[in-house]
């Protein structure tokens, strides 16, 4: 089965690279629901995906997205 892995950091300067975001999910049902701490409401959130196959192999990371948690 596909799955998308979801990846994201919260706060701060957009990552450089994979090694600092966080490996938060892998789900194959659209939509995904994040749950964000109160505390970070008004921080930016940077998201990247990532496909895998049904033998576990990860295709290449997607261009990041970025937007403000809401609160």
């Amino acid at each position: 089965m596909k799955r998308a892995v979801l990846f994201r950091k919260i706060g701060g300067p957009a990552p450089a690279g994979i090694s600092e975001l966080e490996e938060i999910a892998a789900d194959s049902a659209a939509p995904y629901l994040s749950q964000f701490a109160e505390a970070d409401a008004g921080k930016p959130a940077h998201w990247a995906i990532a496909w895998e196959n049904s033998a576990g192999q990860r295709g290449p990371l997607s261009a990041l997205s970025t937007w403000t948690i809401p609160g």
